[in-house]
């Protein structure tokens, strides 16, 4: 049978449309809200996902190692298993996002011709020790200016973010923030958070202890972590709490931070953990993030995710939002 040009455009048009609804449906799924939102300061994206679906995983995270999104709906920095210590020990795991953000641009109009995106997280996670263990070594909420895995020798107390040969060099390109369980010889205690920049001694460090906060009690708790970046004043605020409770008054960490000075300007965001000698389990079971959008570049994100975001639009509109992207690209 011969099809004519018309038949044939016809018939991609109808493959793409059912390929494309796939991905609506996956990205429902996963996504109680996505979409483009409008404040007095300018154009902002949010993402939220109030749990994690496997099965969908590659629309919108990219995994390495000895990570995985477990079948509970957690993102699963190192591994989650219980029936086999070795598989737990000495481990580190890297998610993130798999389309990067626009954090930074050149701008004459700004302060020292940069303007910086804002940016506000939050997250829920659980650092579970198992039963009669100490846990370590610790999890991050990770910048980074490359889509790349840990490092060789990034288990232990590197937290899956560089190892001894790459520590505290330019060329990482990384911003963390650490919640950190296994006391090194540059940290306060066992129990604290700190800011990294391409390495593990923190630029600032706090202990967690005043604030009534153990990241990974005997009792599993979830905790709840706020972070909030203001682009125009150049600093970083970390707030935590348990689960349930809100926002507190009084963060646990703030510094002046300028990320054009440490990053590329496109970067992906995302998180890592490690294990060494003492292990946990490094669990993100909730996740928000808003991003400002930079005017010169309004998105990191594909056409065809752009349409999905569509703010506030229906299910049907969004399909049809989608269709159309295929269909004149």
């Amino acid at each position: 049978m011969t099809y004519s040009p018309v038949d044939r455009l016809n018939l991609i048009f109808m493959i793409n449309s059912l390929h494309l609804l796939h991905i609506v449906l996956l990205s429902i799924s996963m996504l109680a809200r996505a979409n483009t939102a409008r404040s007095g300061n300018g154009n902002y994206i949010t993402l939220s996902f109030p749990s994690f679906d496997p099965s969908s995983s590659n629309t919108f995270f990219t995994v390495f190692t000895a990570a995985s999104i477990a079948s509970n709906g957690a993102l699963q920095l190192t591994p989650d298993t219980l029936n086999n210590v070795d598989q737990l020990t000495h481990k580190a795991g890297r998610i993130f996002l798999s389309n990067p953000f626009k954090l930074w641009e050149t701008d004459s109009t700004k302060y020292s011709g940069i303007r910086l995106a804002s940016f506000s997280t939050r997250f829920d996670i659980n650092i579970y020790r198992t039963s009669g263990s100490l846990p370590g070594e610790g999890f991050t909420f990770l910048i980074s200016s490359s889509l790349v895995g840990p490092p060789l020798g990034s288990e232990d107390g590197y937290l899956g973010l560089t190892n001894s040969t790459k520590n505290g060099h330019l060329s990482d390109r990384f911003v963390a923030i650490e919640f950190d369980t296994i006391k090194q010889n540059h940290d306060p205690d066992d129990n604290h958070v700190g800011l990294d920049i391409n390495g593990v001694n923190s630029t600032v460090v706090n202990s967690l202890t005043p604030f009534g906060i153990e990241i990974s009690p005997v009792n599993a708790t979830n905790y709840t972590v706020w972070i909030n970046y203001e682009g125009l004043v150049r600093r970083i605020w970390v707030y935590m709490a348990v689960q349930g409770n809100p926002k507190p008054a009084n963060d646990v960490l703030n510094t002046s931070l300028d990320l054009s000075k440490v990053i590329d300007k496109v970067a992906f965001i995302g998180f890592s953990a490690s294990t060494g000698a003492r292990y946990q389990l490094n669990s993100v079971l909730a996740w928000e993030l808003t991003v400002e959008i930079l005017k010169k570049d309004r998105t990191g994100l594909s056409k065809s995710e752009i349409a999905i975001i569509g703010a506030s639009c229906s299910t049907l509109a969004v399909l049809l939002l989608l269709l159309s992207v295929c269909y004149y690209i």
